[in-house]
């Protein structure tokens, strides 16, 4: 062989070397890229089934909201109604019934009020107890106290 060729050999060699330890990397970054897409497509099913479970809380929240809303705007609508009259009959009770006690006890509650009917009776001889009972804050009871409840 003459020094030409031995010197297109040593190239061509060279270049195959190159292309086989590029051919390498390829197939290595290939396998990381596949392993990655399988992660990435695991985690895209877990984020699936998470969302779809959020989907069904927020369809049971919204049911259950619907179901309360028209007793929390007939509540509303009783409780701007409210007077002075209404409450002066509903001091008047030295016994009153349990419903009207269970009331004014989960009402008193809320206010963080005592609960015996001496209590509640107190209370409502206030001249700013209407006021606290339309200007309660509905969206930020205490969970303490809705269990007290």
């Amino acid at each position: 062989m003459t020094q030409e060729s031995n010197i297109k050999s040593a190239e061509v060699n060279t270049i195959v070397e190159q292309m086989t330890k590029q051919s390498a990397d390829i197939k290595v970054k290939k396998e990381a890229a596949q392993k990655q897409k399988i992660y990435i497509d695991n985690e895209s099913e877990k984020v699936k089934a998470e969302a779809a479970i959020c989907d069904q809380i927020a369809a049971e929240a919204q049911a259950q909201l619907d179901l309360a809303t028209p007793a929390l705007e007939e509540a509303q609508r009783s409780v701007a109604g409210l007077d002075k009259k209404a409450i002066n009959e509903i001091k008047a009770y030295n016994n009153p019934p349990k419903e009207v006690a269970k009331v004014m006890g989960a009402v008193m509650t809320y206010l963080k009020e005592g609960t015996t009917w001496t209590d509640i009776r107190k209370v409502m001889n206030d001249p700013k107890f209407i006021n606290r009972i339309i200007d309660f804050d509905m969206d930020n009871i205490p969970d303490a106290t809705i269990k007290k409840i």
